[in-house]
């Protein structure tokens, strides 16, 4: 019979000729490209999620861009004059009042003061100050979209026209649960990669979930190492640097202390999505856990529920019984219930079961026949 050699080779006795069985054969090709197949079908879905999460972002970017841009260059213009404006009333007002007296001089300068400062605080609000830097630029739009979507909402950045404010509606409906589905399926490979380097360090119960002490260390973790990496390149401190880091990863987000360096928001974006995709990982393992502890302690407080209802059948049971008095009721143990409990099962013994013959006992063990009859006549 033909036999496998450690050469990959067919050796027989019969035919002197040796069958190389190599990789190359259509059989093996058709095995890796079954295998390549079903490796693409399963990461395909995953990816092309991400994909299009991306696209979606870097088209909705645009179109603000687009929209709120133009609107912003105008109304930096409109302020510009504004404030250009008021400021030579100002010059003219005090100019040509110096010549009257003091009191109504003060008057007139403080209400023209007051109107510069309005005016002033009233673009500073609506983030159109004098500073030559755009705000609505291309990067700062893909972080304005990141910011919606996964509904962090910095608030530093808003749409300031109608058409924008309309176009945020729509693209928040649809971002919203496709940003949040994203985060989630990466999150659970995040869970499952570590659930591998678990099972690779041999370490105990590796197909169980993480320990809720290792996720907490795992994200106060990542969020030391934002605040290092936000510290190095905003002007910010440690401390204001993690609590940015912790504001975004819980998804708070309250706008008072927002990255500015442009050049640096790929990192930024980054490092948000892979933190929110990490909190997602740890919410919901540890939420698991503590809701299956909840389920557990709901259904043992069922069971002694149903335990001390039994209990209180069964006393009753024991009390009509035996027709016991709360006195008696009251100083039974748990030994002399049992023990009326083992009496009343017993099966009924009448007294002289002795004196019953059995077939298979000996006949020198019961008395003679004539003794019995004679007993018999005693108790009639």
């Amino acid at each position: 019979m033909p036999r496998l050699g450690p050469n990959r080779k067919v050796a027989s006795t019969h035919c002197p000729q040796h069958v190389d069985l190599h990789p190359s054969y259509p059989f093996f090709i058709q095995h890796e490209e079954n295998s390549w197949k079903k490796t693409f079908r399963i990461v395909l879905p995953h990816v092309g999620l991400v994909t299009f999460c991306v696209i979606y972002v870097l088209a909705g970017a645009w179109i603000f861009f687009l929209i709120e841009s133009s609107e912003e260059q105008l109304m930096r213009k409109k302020a510009e004059n504004e404030i250009r404006s008021e400021r030579h009333r100002l010059m003219v007002a005090l100019w040509e009042e110096q010549r009257e007296n003091r009191s109504a001089w003060e008057a007139s300068a403080l209400r023209h003061i007051d109107n510069t400062t309005r005016i002033l605080i009233s673009w500073f609000q609506r983030h159109y100050t004098a500073d030559q830097q755009l705000t609505w630029s291309y990067p700062t739009a893909i972080f304005f979209c990141i910011s919606m979507i996964t509904t962090i909402g910095y608030g530093n950045l808003v749409p300031s026209t109608t058409e924008g404010q309309v176009i945020c509606i729509i693209y928040g409906i649809f971002g919203i649960p496709l940003m949040l589905i994203t985060v989630a399926d990466a999150g659970k490979f995040i869970g499952d990669a570590l659930r591998c380097l678990r099972r690779r360090g041999k370490v105990a119960g590796a197909d169980g979930p993480l320990p809720v002490s290792a996720l907490l260390f795992l994200m106060i973790a990542y969020m030391m190492i934002g605040a290092v990496l936000l510290h190095s390149y905003e002007k910010w401190t440690f401390g204001q640097a993690f609590y940015w880091a912790f504001i975004s990863m819980s998804s708070i987000g309250f706008g008072d202390i927002v990255p500015e360096r442009c050049e640096m928001f790929p990192v930024t974006i980054a490092y948000i999505l892979v933190g929110l995709a990490l909190a997602s990982m740890c919410i919901d393992t540890s939420a698991a856990y503590y809701i299956r502890k909840i389920h557990f302690f709901g259904r043992k407080m069922k069971s002694a529920q149903a335990t001390v209802s039994d209990l209180i059948r069964l006393s009753l049971f024991i009390k009509r019984r035996y027709r016991l008095s709360e006195k008696e009721m009251n100083e039974m143990s748990l030994q002399s219930a049992l023990k009326h409990m083992l009496a009343a099962c017993n099966a009924y013994v009448p007294d002289d079961i002795n004196l019953i013959y059995y077939i298979d006992h000996p006949s020198s063990a019961y008395p003679p026949s004539d003794d019995i009859e004679e007993m018999h006549s005693i108790d009639e």
